[in-house]
């Protein structure tokens, strides 16, 4: 055994290579080289080198896989009992064929090093004897390697003439070891982890000395805790007494079975059952390959559950369960489904398989409507998207109609809400237009512009909205949008609009009560307490309530609580009396979570002045601003100050000011002519202010603004602010998608003059170039002015410009969400360094709204009846 790392070569199919050999072919890169074998190269470079330790990854089986540090000195060590047990010796083939991102995979090229084992290579595959020619002295592998080697003739005939094969990764159930019985090869199963560096036991699965106990190595020590988990001392290999979570028993002679882990015993109604041993007891009954799990249950705690990979006759299954089993052991739900979830190295997934369960579970679609507008339904349906998708669930939102000037382009290049965007990203899902199939952007008091399917398709007055011709097919349209969101997602979470009994609109509702009926939701009723009366609208609103509607409200919410929420308990008490109907929830006003708002409203909450000491940045305050959201990061981000103004002397005190998106551009531009503010922004430039445009307001930067189709109204053209050599002419026609795209400044070289068309770049650079992401929203056109050279500001993926740059205090976009990316904000700040502390760093918005999310989950799970509500979700009655 060669224990000197700088002494070992490796052996591999045939030929001897040396820590120099290796550090050769990694210099020479992978282009040619197999991944399998470059795989190998990597490892070996590790071991080689100087460091005493090497990372490895466990495989998380049963919870998130995590990376752990050991020393080679220990592999080594436990290479040398696996050899000396085995009677391995030096020119011995042995095979590798799993993933060297794990400990069994690297034990085998460390066993190789160690007694200098002939090396055999191939994929990490389902079939590694698919193409082996030499006969195999040693061999490992995981389950299902073995299982499926076995089904193909010519693959068992190759396992047949190797002498030994160790199955690790997982429990070998008792068909496969049956299978095995005949072989003449000899067969161990392994007991072992990441952390004890491979196996530290092993049993014999055939032959004169099959067993069912599994026999340590001679230096291991086992003992049992208080809770019957194996305690394992083996001070060769670790350096730590290492307590596992095996449920074992120990026999006289020294060794051990194992009935499963602690972590995959479920509690269900207090009786506790090994999901091992129950997949013992099934196997008989159930012919393909399945795994018990659990699913939350409000009256058991944990519902045993069986995933079953393949069709059987449930009830055929059912019936033959009811006799052999008691009914604390039957399973209470068995789901279908294509796979089993596996690790990497192919174990079974338990903690995915729970995932997986949950998801099967069907829960009622969930519907959160309110007492009146602005009581945080799209906050809190936010916050259990969230929730739903922490428990392991896959929920979506839907919110059948929106009104609203914030809002988003889904992937698909199509135009939806900004809350249920932000719904969707707190759920984790890809937002689409199925979760917002109509929304209403207001182009004045009475008029608003109707998004139906991500489409614009026309203008409606109220009256005419909400007239009761051509409603039933607006109602087809959002129907059959959440009947496909339904068939994907599970459960869907549903908002209402406005007041839940506006009964003089009852006929002609789409999104609250009619909506909830036809999806068969659960309806839980939202009350803002913060602005008073709380008791008369909550009561109120169940009473205007048909009966037939009425039935559907399954519980009440109390939202921005202030003060002792104990004092609200009596309140509590008296509401549940009055209405008959459970309070599910008291939730606490916040102050420290942020979540996007939709709604303008929030815009009397932002700050309207400059502020000393940092980048004070101002958001010029459009009649018909849109898409505020664009300017959320920056309202966190510790260097600057945003504020929002039309106050030609704050637009003064402003080191950068950004025109925002708009709704209507021609209008506001007039607007900013007669109030002054045009010209403010032009004088602000003129002595040094920046000034950026995003979307309408990169339109308002330009030479003019033309409308001759009175796309917007009645105005026809419009001088803007001259500050762009650019022209915009609005189109009748909406530009909606999502967009990657590079900030082009720091490639100026390839920028194209005149035609902004692909075939014009010289030097394109890859699609890795094309880290930052947007989105588009905008109708019109805008290209430089006649004898202006073309000078974008950014390219996007698909090889087009946008915007366009004067230089690093003047340009504009049509990309909304620009600011989300910390490379253009860093961009957009660098001239003004000077004003920045060392000590400021890049704010990442994306990490601090999964945060914020994580917080605001976790803030209403505090102030709820979770599982309340699982129970009114699940419930039949």
């Amino acid at each position: 055994m060669i224990f000197d790392r700088q002494r070992q070569r490796l052996l591999l199919q045939g030929k001897e290579y040396t820590a120099g050999d290796i550090s050769r072919l990694v210099a020479e890169g992978a282009e040619n080289c197999p991944p399998a074998l470059w795989d190998l190269y990597l490892f070996l470079e590790k071991w080689f080198d100087a460091s005493p330790v090497i990372t490895v990854h466990t495989s998380g089986s049963t919870g998130t896989p995590k990376g752990l540090v050991v020393r080679k000195d220990r592999m080594m060590q436990s290479a040398r009992l696996t050899c000396e047990f085995l009677n391995l010796q030096a020119g011995d083939t042995a095979l590798l064929c799993m993933n060297l991102r794990y400990i069994g995979a690297m034990m085998v090229v460390v066993r190789s090093l160690v007694a200098g084992l002939n090396l055999i290579v191939r994929p990490a595959s389902g079939h590694p004897l698919s193409d082996i020619e030499e006969p195999l002295r040693f061999a490992a592998m995981v389950p299902l390697q073995v299982y499926n080697t076995l089904r193909v003739p010519e693959e068992k005939a190759r396992l047949e003439q190797t002498d030994i094969l160790i199955i690790g990764g997982g429990a070998v159930d008792d068909s496969l070891e049956a299978k095995m019985s005949a072989l003449p090869t000899a067969v161990y199963s392994t007991y072992g982890m990441t952390e004890t560096l491979s196996h530290i036991a092993l049993r014999r699965l055939n032959g004169d000395t099959a067993s069912k106990h599994y026999y340590p190595f001679p230096s291991v020590e086992l003992s049992l805790s208080a809770e019957s988990t194996l305690v394992i001392k083996a001070p060769l290999i670790c350096g730590e007494v290492l307590q596992t979570n095996d449920i074992a028993c120990l026999y006289p002679d020294g060794s051990f079975t194992i009935a499963g882990r602690k972590d995959n015993v479920i509690n269900s109604g207090g009786i506790k059952i090994q999901a091992e041993e129950m997949e013992k007891r099934l196997r008989p009954f159930i012919p393909v390959p399945f795994v018990v799990t659990s699913v939350p249950d409000p009256r058991l705690g944990q519902a045993l559950t069986l995933l079953i990979a393949g069709q059987v006759d449930v009830r055929e299954l059912e019936s033959k369960l009811q006799t052999v089993l008691d009914a604390y052991h039957r399973p209470r739900h068995i789901f279908m489904t294509e796979s089993i979830p596996q690790t990497e190295n192919g174990k079974t997934d338990r903690a995915g398989c729970r995932i997986l369960a949950r998801q099967m579970k069907k829960l009622h679609p969930l519907m959160f409507a309110g007492t009146g507008s602005d009581v945080g339904k799209s906050i809190i349906a936010a916050a259990f998207c969230r929730i739903f998708r922490q428990d392991g669930y896959r929920p979506a939102p839907f919110k059948a109609q929106n009104m609203a000037l914030n809002s988003y382009a889904t992937p698909e290049g199509l135009e939806i809400g900004r809350a249920q965007a932000v719904q969707a990203e707190a759920a984790g899902v890809p937002c689409h237009t199925d979760m917002n199939p109509l929304l209403l952007k207001p182009q004045s008091d009475r008029t608003s512009q109707v998004v139906l399917n991500g489409k614009p398709i026309g203008s409606r007055g109220a009256y005419d909205y909400f007239r009761k011709e051509g409603r039933e097919e607006l109602r087809r349209e959002v129907c059959a949008a959440y009947d496909r969101l339904a068939q994907k997602y599970n459960p869907i979470v549903l908002e209402g609009a406005g007041s839940i009994s506006e009964i003089n609109l009852r006929e002609v509702d789409l999104v609250n009560l009619p909506m909830a009926m036809y999806a068969g939701a659960d309806v839980i009723l939202v009350a803002d307490i913060d602005r008073g009366g709380v008791f008369a609208s909550v009561y109120g609103s169940v009473m205007l309530l048909t009966p037939e509607e009425r039935k559907h409200v399954k519980g009440i919410l109390i939202n921005k609580f202030r003060g002792d929420i104990r004092l609200f308990e009596s309140g509590v008490k008296m509401l549940e009396e009055l209405c008959g109907i459970p309070v599910v929830g008291v939730v606490p006003y916040y102050k420290d979570i942020y979540i996007e708002e939709e709604d303008s409203l929030a815009l009397a909450t932002k700050s309207l002045q400059a502020e000393q000491g940092k980048v004070n940045i101002a958001v010029v305050l459009l009649r018909h601003l849109s898409n505020f959201t664009d300017f959320n990061v920056l309202e966190r981000d510790p260097r600057v100050h945003l504020f929002y103004t039309n106050n030609t002397d704050e637009l003064a005190k402003a080191d950068i000011i950004i025109l925002p998106g708009s709704k209507s551009t021609l209008a506001d531009l007039y607007e900013l002519r007669r109030n002054g503010v045009a010209q403010a922004v032009i004088r602000a430039h003129r002595e040094g202010t920046a000034v950026l445009g995003i979307c309408g307001g990169y339109q308002l930067m330009g030479q003019e603004v033309l409308d001759p189709d009175h796309v917007e109204g009645e105005i026809e053209r419009l001088p803007g602010l001259g500050l762009l050599p650019v022209s915009t002419r609005m189109t009748g026609e909406k530009v909606t998608r999502q967009v990657n795209f590079q900030l082009l400044e720091s490639c100026r070289t390839v920028v194209p003059q005149g035609n902004s068309s692909p075939s014009n770049f010289n030097n394109q650079p890859s699609a890795s170039h094309f880290q930052l992401k947007g989105y588009e929203i905008h109708m019109g056109s805008t290209v430089p002015v006649e004898g202006a050279s073309a000078s974008p500001l950014n390219r996007l993926e698909s090889g087009q410009c946008d915007g366009y740059i004067v230089d690093r205090t003047c340009m504009g976009t049509y990309i909304h969400g620009i600011l989300d990316n910390p490379e253009f904000i860093d961009f957009l700040l660098e001239p003004f360094a000077g004003k920045l502390s060392e000590a400021a760093e890049t704010f990442n918005y994306r990490q601090f709204k999964e945060e914020q999310y994580d917080k605001l989950a976790d803030h209403v799970r505090q102030h709820v009846n979770l599982p309340l509500i699982y129970k009114i979700l699940t419930d039949n009655n």
